[in-house]
């Protein structure tokens, strides 16, 4: 099992990138009602392609995610999880 921290959230897809170290990320996809921040650490993620029980031990909350990828270079894992985003607005 893996043990992640989220390093960013796009609340539009509900996908989020769980930081596993060493310039890894995972990919994962939450549901609606998952209660999960930035900072947040998630033990029991799996690599692969799978719907997994896991712990947010920062809030001792059990959820249900489905993880997306294998373990990917923190770049490509962030350009997946913020590209549907919308941009935020300048402020003139």
């Amino acid at each position: 099992m893996i043990d992640a921290r989220i390093s960013h959230i796009n609340s539009n897809s509900r996908l989020a990138l769980a930081d596993v170290g060493f310039g890894q990320a995972l990919v994962i996809h939450f549901p609606a009602d998952a209660q999960i921040d930035v900072g947040d650490q998630i033990q029991n993620l799996a690599s692969g392609y799978f719907d997994v029980r896991c712990l947010n031990v920062s809030k001792r909350y059990e959820m249900a995610v489905t993880v997306l990828s294998e373990t990917l270079p923190s770049d490509l894992a962030l350009f997946i999880v913020t590209e549907d985003e919308e941009p935020i607005a300048k402020v003139a």
